[in-house]
Formats: C-alpha cells, structure tokens, sequence
C-alpha cells in the first residue's frame, strides 16, 4: 500500500484475476484519495482462469456485470461535456490487437452501482459482420446504430479517491488505432 500510495493514479490496463489481498490494497488506496483508471476486463475472472458472476472490484469500479456484448465493435456516445476535443458523434471501440475482422474481445454491458456515474454510453453497431453468410460491412467496421442503456465510461467516487472503468476494450483498440479522438478521451 505505501508503494502504491506514492502515485498519483493507478492503471489497470488488463487484469482480469485480482486476488483478495491486492483488491484490499486497491480499496485503501482509492478510499484514501488515490485515482484508479480500470480497463475492460479487470476483476472478472478468478483465480484459476473462471469467469465470475461480478466483478471482484463491483464495488470500487461502481458496476455490476450482465453479459458480453454480442458485437464485437461498440460505440462510446453521449462523452460527458468535460472531455474538450473529444467530438459530438460515436467513437468507435474495436480492439484490434488481435488483427481479426471480428475481435472475440467484446464490450462488458454493465449497470451503475448507487453513486457511479455514467461519462458516455454504449451504441451498438447496426450489424455484426457475418463472412460466412455474405452479412458484411465492406470496410474496417460497421456503423452505429443502436443506442443502448449500458454505461461505456463509468467514474466512480470510492472514499476520498476517484476510480474510472472503461467496461470496453479501450487499450487495445488505442494501441492499434491511434485515433487522436481516444487520445483525447484517455
């Protein structure tokens, strides 16, 4: 924890098994005003590579876990006003790190926790590409389309300290795309 605390912001960019003790550590670190910034699929998985029915870290990342998204794209939409440079329009989430048309790595569609507070929001894509059947979009991805209830950028106050949980694959869609509109939003 002393080590932790010498940071002004922890980053968990791809933690899937956070085990007791370090979720302890993460607690105290935020509750005593540190800023943690979680990606996608931090805390849902246990120990042994299982999926779990919640995140280990509901509480701290202010969600609650209900399925993978069935598309392999999403849109982030509605950005809070706070995020200057950032666009008025979808901006488009594929994690393309594995080089795939269809990535396997697909959005966690959450609910809010009391408190949390949504910072942008989830759109689906109107179709998700089919190559087998003929259904696709001929370019990198397909368009939005549908609005949904799910929170894309989730801010969390945890204590004194302040926890940010992007539920999708925000990194590896960066990594590959270098979109300066992500950047801006990161």
């Amino acid at each position: 924890l002393q080590d932790m605390q010498r940071y002004e912001l922890l980053v968990l960019p791809c933690m899937p098994h956070v085990g007791e003790d370090l979720a302890q550590r993460l607690r105290a670190y935020v509750s005593s005003g540190g800023k943690l910034l979680a990606n996608y699929r931090a805390s849902l998985m246990g120990p042994a590579g299982e999926a779990l029915d919640n995140f280990a870290l509901a509480d701290l990342l202010g969600v609650d876990f209900h399925q993978d998204s069935p598309y392999s794209i999403s849109y982030l939409d509605r950005l809070a006003p706070l995020f200057g440079g950032v666009p008025e329009m979808p901006l488009v989430i594929k994690d393309t790190s594995s080089g795939e048309m269809n990535p396997q790595n697909h959005t966690r569609q959450c609910s809010l926790r009391g408190g949390a507070e949504a910072m942008a929001w989830l759109v689906d894509p109107i179709i998700e590409s089919d190559f087998e059947t003929g259904h696709v979009v001929y370019h990198d991805h397909a368009p939005p389309g549908f609005r949904t209830d799910y929170p894309g950028l989730v801010l969390n106050q945890y204590g004194d300290g302040l926890v940010a949980y992007f539920p999708v694959p925000f990194f590896g869609g960066y990594a590959r795309k270098k979109c300066p509109f992500l950047k801006g939003l990161f």
